[in-house]
This record gives C-alpha cells, sequence and structure tokens, in this order.
C-alpha cells in the first residue's frame, strides 16, 4: 500500500502542471479529461497493473517458501542456460578481435607507408595545381 501511495505521490506533479495547462488555456477540467481520456487512460492502467503486479510478487515472495524456492530454480536454470551462449559469443568476439590484432601488427607499417605515398601523391597534385592558379592571378593581377 506504501508503494501505491508513493507511486502516487511522484505522479502528483504531472497532474498539477496539467491543472495549470489547464486552467491557462480556459478550458473546463472535464473538457480537458475528456480530450486527453484517451491518452491518459492506457497509461494510468498500466501503471496501475505494473504496481499491481509488483505487490502480488513481493508478497508472494515475503509469505510463500515455494515461489520463493521456485524463482530462485528457475533464475538458475536461466543462468545455466545462458552461460554457455554467453561463453561462446565471448570466444568468438575474442578470436576475431585476436585476429584482427594480428592482422593489424602485421600491416600496420604497409599501410601507414602506404597512406604516406598516397598523401605524397596528393602534397604534389595540389602544389602543382596551386602554384598555376597562383602563376596566372599574378599575371592577371600585375
Amino acid at each position: 500500500m506504501g508503494l501505491l501511495v508513493t507511486a502516487l505521490g511522484d505522479i502528483a506533479p504531472v497532474f498539477m502542471v496539467l491543472l495549470a495547462v489547464v486552467t491557462a488555456t480556459q478550458l473546463s477540467i472535464f473538457g480537458f479529461i475528456k480530450a486527453s481520456l484517451a491518452t491518459i487512460a492506457p497509461i494510468a492502467l498500466t501503471i496501475v497493473a505494473i504496481v499491481g503486479f509488483v505487490l502480488v510478487i513481493k508478497q508472494l515472495w515475503e509469505t510463500s517458501d515455494q515461489f520463493r524456492e521456485a524463482v530462485i530454480n528457475t533464475w538458475v536454470a536461466i543462468k545455466e542456460f545462458l552461460q554457455p551462449i554467453i561463453q561462446s559469443i565471448s570466444d568468438f568476439v575474442m578470436k576475431i578481435w585476436s585476429s584482427m590484432t594480428s592482422w593489424w601488427n602485421e600491416n600496420n607499417e604497409l599501410i601507414k607507408q602506404t597512406i604516406n605515398t598516397v598523401w605524397g601523391w596528393i602534397k604534389t597534385f595540389i602544389s602543382i595545381i596551386l602554384d598555376q592558379v597562383f602563376a596566372k592571378v599574378s599575371l592577371v593581377w600585375d
């Protein structure tokens, strides 16, 4: 019950803001409720359902040893099922990462050299073009 009161206390400021908006726009509260019921109703029902579900689970956990044991056993079964899958994914990612690291270690100097060579060509090309442009501009300017 305390959880429900806390949840409603957290939602109250939202409704206060909505009330201020309604008052500021000169709408009647009934007109506002009617206009926004399609939006508010599903949200409110969802919140009530979640709070109710949590309260039921909490009550069962605190009062039923059978329920608590079933939840624990289910969690252990899920964990045991997922652990090999997660381990396989982890091993696969580590294998790929290791091969990428090896490839980079073998080829990084060649890549660096190729990039420097291509950059040198680009720099030479741009320098030639700029020299020609400056020469033409100088002729026109003078």
